[in-house]
């Protein structure tokens, strides 16, 4: 997923759009690789994906 960062958000425009403490939203957000990256850069996430559930 960190390769999507390079390819779509210029590199000198990370501290600014990717800073710690902004929100994300995670649309489709399983299997959770979106999620992931944003919170591992100290972002929160609102993460939504409108898929079934399985029940155990």
């Amino acid at each position: 997923m960190e390769e999507a960062f390079h390819v779509f958000i210029p590199k000198e425009e990370w501290d600014e759009r990717l800073a710690s403490g902004m929100w994300g939203v995670d649309l489709g957000a399983c299997p959770g690789g979106w999620t992931y990256q944003l919170v591992r850069r100290s972002m929160f996430v609102h993460a939504i994906d409108n898929g079934m559930m399985q029940i155990a």
